[in-house]
C-alpha cells in the first residue's frame, strides 16, 4: 500500500485536492472515506464530484437515504458518462437486508465490493458495512486541524502507481497559481500555474522585466539549472 499525507490550510486548496483524485478514479473504484462528524466528507466528494465535472449544487449528504449516485458528463475521463456513487452507512443498523432496499446491489458488486460499471463509489462510515466493501479499497481519512485547515491520509493499493497522474499526485502539493491566484490540482498539466495563459504571462513577465531578483546570478545558480 502506498501512503500520501497533505495538511491543507485553506478551502480552495482542499478542493484542488479533490479535482486531483478525481482525475485518478477508473471504472470499479471504491475509497472509505474516514473521519469524525464534521470532518467534511461530504464536502470533500463535493470537491470530487465538481472535478469530474458534476455540478457543485447536485452533491448532497445520503445520511438519510444511504446511496447517491451521481451521473457524470461525457468527456475524456476513465469515468465519462459513468456514475459518482456516495454511500453513508452511518445509519445503516439492519445489515445488507437495508442497504439492498437502498438499491446497494446495482452500485456495489455483492462478490467483489467494487462499484459497478462505469462508476467509482466514496463510502462514509465504511466500517459499519466493512464486509460490503473490497478488502482492498483505497482510504481517505480527514482529520480536522482548523475551521478551514484539514488532514488528509490517502492510503491506496501499489496498484495505484501505473496510473497516469499518479506520480504528480504522490510528489506535489496543491497550490494557489502566482498569476490567477486560484488553487491548481497537483495533477493539473500546467502546474504550478491555473493554466496556459497564467504560465504564458508568467514567462513574458519574466522575459519583459517585469519582475526581477534581489541579488545578481551567481556561478552556482547557473550550475544548478544546467
Amino acid at each position: 500500500m502506498i501512503e500520501i499525507t497533505r495538511e491543507l490550510h485553506a478551502e480552495e486548496l482542499t478542493e484542488a485536492f479533490g479535482a486531483a483524485v478525481a482525475s485518478l478514479l477508473i471504472p470499479g473504484d471504491v475509497i472509505r472515506l474516514e473521519g469524525e462528524m464534521g470532518a467534511g466528507k461530504t464536502t470533500f466528494v463535493r470537491a470530487v464530484g465538481a472535478g469530474l465535472g458534476i455540478g457543485r449544487g447536485t452533491v448532497s449528504s445520503p445520511t438519510f437515504v444511504i446511496v447517491n449516485a451521481y451521473p457524470i458528463p461525457k468527456g475524456s475521463h476513465a469515468l465519462s458518462g459513468g456514475r459518482l456513487v456516495h454511500a453513508d452507512a452511518y445509519r445503516v443498523r439492519g445489515g445488507t437486508e437495508e442497504l439492498q432496499n437502498a438499491g446497494w446491489d446495482r452500485l456495489i458488486d455483492p462478490v467483489t465490493g467494487m462499484a459497478v460499471g462505469q462508476a467509482a463509489a466514496f463510502i462514509e462510515w465504511p466500517g459499519i458495512i466493512e464486509g460490503a466493501i473490497a478488502p482492498d479499497a483505497a482510504v481517505i481519512r480527514i482529520e480536522i486541524m482548523g475551521p478551514e485547515s484539514r488532514r488528509f491520509r490517502v492510503i491506496v493499493p501499489d496498484s495505484w502507481s501505473d496510473r497516469t497522474g499518479f506520480e504528480w499526485f504522490k510528489d506535489r502539493e496543491p497550490t494557489m497559481c502566482r498569476v490567477t491566484g486560484k488553487a491548481v490540482s497537483p495533477t493539473c498539466a500546467t502546474y504550478p500555474f491555473a493554466d496556459n495563459k497564467a504560465r504564458d504571462a508568467d514567462l513574458y513577465g519574466w522575459l519583459s522585466g517585469s519582475y526581477y531578483t534581489s541579488r545578481k546570478p551567481e556561478q552556482t545558480d547557473e550550475e544548478e539549472n544546467s
